[in-house]
């Protein structure tokens, strides 16, 4: 049997679908994500902040073109 929790997030859907059908869309999001596909999202855009950050150094030396250009 499934948890009160479940049973809450399968409502939410279900509530948002049902807008999304009144005012003429079809829902195409998918919302089963997995714990580890959670994790790498997570991950991915935690990621960004250091890479930015490595660069920096590139900043100084170079001005803002070698940071855009270090980065990428």
């Amino acid at each position: 049997t499934p948890s009160r929790s479940e049973i809450r997030s399968i409502e939410h859907v279900d509530d948002e679908v049902e807008l999304l059908a009144q005012i003429g869309y079809k829902q195409e999001l998918n919302r089963n994500y997995s714990t580890i596909q959670v994790f790498g999202i997570a991950f991915s855009i935690m990621g960004l902040l250091p890479s930015i950050a490595s660069t920096m150094a590139t900043g100084y030396e170079a001005g803002p073109v070698g940071l855009v250009w270090g980065w990428i």
